[in-house]
């Protein structure tokens, strides 16, 4: 029987994000904007500031940067005292260069050699996880190292074992791993999901199937005994299926300010809207939390539900006194 009670636990790595003010180029920077950002952990400071209890899990360098991560994250609602420390080992960090179009913007990783991507399964304490409401990872951690990938199945197994949810979120990263070498992990981490959340570029190029959002939610949902399966669609919406049904959200229109972190909150939208209601719910709160992300700087969505639900029941954009 699927918990109705308990904590959303989410397992990855954080890094140190640095970006230069403004639209201002990496090589001629003067001066680093420092914030701590990760999926998992922007997941879980979503849910937290949505009210939901969050906990999140990763193993991190005792040294300064680590302490920045784990205040970051904390100082959000997110309980942080599952986090596994270690002398050894480094912080990963990244680089944001912010664009404007026709110039991308693009990100330089530093991560290799991370003290999450050196977790193993024998750290690893389980109970949090099997006790959890929902459980939530994405492709990223598997992807750092072999031993990550056997953390990531493990942690599936357990929280699907303790009657929980497992939410799994694609996020393909093309410089952690090739497609071949991601589509059999994958595969193993879809078959472990209660809810899936991907892309429909993820699809076609882990997967190799094109077509129509229909055909491809069709495609995934049959293909599997997945709960639901999600296509987030940037600005068209997103779509889902549950049990051969499709719904589908559209985008709110917004004046963007750092895109970054914005499938993370959508993800948590969703996971809040789906606990506390349907499908339905959880695409229309997961497309509210995502627009209102994209208005914020940084990583993690600094909003409250009740900003998500004036914007869920007006479009109107009026000043607040």
């Amino acid at each position: 029987m699927a918990r109705t009670t308990g904590c959303v636990v989410s397992l990855g790595e954080a890094m140190i994000r640095f970006s230069p003010p403004g639209r201002m180029r990496l090589e001629e920077a003067t001066s680093l904007e420092v914030r701590a950002a990760g999926a998992e952990a922007n997941f879980a400071a979503a849910c937290a500031r949505l009210g939901m209890q969050a906990a999140w899990i990763t193993r991190l360098t005792d040294n300064p940067l680590g302490r920045l991560i784990e205040r970051s994250v904390a100082r959000y609602g997110v309980d942080t005292s599952h986090i596994m420390w270690t002398e050894q080992h480094r912080v990963g960090t990244y680089y944001i260069e912010f664009g404007s179009p026709p110039r991308p913007t693009r990100i330089l990783y530093d991560r290799a050699g991370s003290a999450m991507s050196q977790l193993r399964v024998e750290e690893m304490d389980w109970a949090p996880i099997r006790s959890s409401l929902c459980f939530h990872i994405t492709g990223i951690t598997p992807a750092l190292s072999n031993s990550c990938r056997e953390v990531t199945l493990r942690a599936m197994e357990e929280a699907r074992a303790g009657g929980g949810l497992v939410s799994f979120d694609l996020n393909y990263r093309s410089r952690l791993w090739t497609p071949e070498q991601a589509r059999p992990v994958i595969d193993e981490c879809f078959a472990r999901a209660d809810l899936i959340f991907c892309s429909p570029e993820e699809v076609s190029l882990i997967f190799g199937q094109n077509g129509s959002v229909e055909v491809v939610l069709d495609w995934l949902g049959r293909g599997s005994s997945h709960r639901v399966v999600v296509l987030k669609l940037g600005a068209q919406g997103a779509a889902a299926w549950e049990k051969g049904t499709m719904y589908r959200v559209g985008a709110y229109p917004t004046e963007t300010v750092d895109p970054i972190g914005t499938g993370d909150a959508f993800v948590a939208g969703f996971v809040y809207g789906y606990l506390n209601g349907n499908v339905e719910r959880g695409l229309r709160y997961g497309a509210a939390i995502a627009a209102l992300k994209r208005t914020i700087p940084g990583d993690v969505a600094l909003v409250t539900l009740q900003e998500v639900e004036e914007l869920l029941t007006t479009q109107e954009q009026r000043i607040r006194r």
